[in-house]
């Protein structure tokens, strides 16, 4: 989400967002004022918070990637446009770490049969 100046906004970007979200005052270290909100009243709080804290008084406002999985799947396709996955690789480390980076391990472990 853009940045966020006042409660008022703060509470509009909410809708779009959804919780959990992940608020971050701007130009604060260590993560001073910011936190991860499961609920509207925490949501607020952390809001009124950030935006104390930031000599900007402003606010990011992400969604959480929180329970989210990353997978990779190896596929074969012919000329025919036939195609099968032959592994499905799961990436250990949480979402927004690079590939190259995280661990992975195949077959994927987690991956229930609906998914």
């Amino acid at each position: 989400y853009d940045r966020i100046e006042g409660l008022k906004r703060a509470m509009a970007a909410l809708d779009e967002v959804g919780l959990p979200a992940i608020i971050r005052p701007a130009f604060t270290l260590g993560g001073t004022g910011g936190g991860v909100a499961y609920n509207v009243e925490e949501y607020e709080e952390i809001c009124r918070s950030g935006l104390a804290a930031s000599p900007m008084a402003q606010i990011l406002v992400d969604e959480s990637l929180l329970g989210w999985k990353e997978y990779e799947m190896e596929v074969v396709r012919d000329t025919a446009d036939n195609a099968i996955i032959i592994c499905a690789i799961e990436n250990i480390d949480p979402m927004g770490v690079h590939t190259g980076d995280s661990i992975t391990v195949a077959p994927a472990l987690t991956l229930t049969d609906k998914e």
